[in-house]
């Protein structure tokens, strides 16, 4: 018998409380250490300025006020040449009674990539990393994907919205205890996944509905 979320014994008033208040607490201390970076407060000016908002308040208003945006040219060629090749990654094994495993595995993989057109996923991280510098990529499962029967999916993320949870000094993400991705949602949406808290899920702005 499968067992889904909502057969689940609801954890209690106080455990709920207690988990809302670590989030919160891990949220603020994740932003603050973002926000310690040098590059942080240049990050809206460098993702303006790529897309083309270079105008120079000191140049006289009798001249042209045309641009050419050769930073955006740049920025796209890189893209196009990192994303042009698929990724050179696939599954092998030393035993050959799973050796058809393996190449159904291969194909898989050559197929999800086209099929769920991640390199234009890598191609905004990409422009991420060429603005702030630093780029994100969230993989997920989708259960909306491909037509209603799931799907991995590769999903660019704002490095401003991908906050450390005790982030350390040294190495990458993968030594941090985790990650919070802050991403914006519709109060439908997040009503059809949690039914049992639906009554308390509100918009936080007039856009969300």
């Amino acid at each position: 018998m499968s067992i889904t979320n909502y057969d689940l014994p609801l954890p209690s008033e106080k455990y709920e409380k207690d988990m809302i208040g670590w989030v919160s607490t891990a949220i603020q201390e994740g932003e603050r250490t973002i926000q310690s970076e040098p590059m942080y407060k240049e990050i809206e000016q460098a993702i303006s300025y790529i897309m083309g908002e270079q105008s120079d308040k000191s140049r006289p208003s009798g001249l042209s006020n045309v641009y050419d945006n050769r930073i955006k040219h740049i920025v796209m060629q890189q893209v196009s040449a990192l994303t042009d090749l698929r990724p050179l990654s696939g599954f092998k094994t030393e035993n050959d009674r799973f050796q058809a495993q393996a190449e159904i595995l291969n194909k898989l993989g050559s197929a999800w990539w086209t099929n769920s057109q991640a390199d234009m996923s890598l191609g905004d991280i990409i422009k991420y990393a060429a603005g702030p510098g630093t780029g994100y990529g969230e993989i997920h499962w989708d259960a909306a994907a491909a037509q209603g029967q799931g799907d991995i999916r590769l999903v660019p993320r704002d490095p401003r919205d991908v906050l450390p949870i005790r982030a350390t000094l040294t190495g990458g993400v993968q030594d941090w205890e985790g990650v919070i991705i802050r991403t914006a949602a519709t109060v439908n949406e997040l009503q059809g996944r949690f039914p049992e808290k639906a009554h308390r899920i509100r918009a936080t702005r007039d856009a969300a509905v």
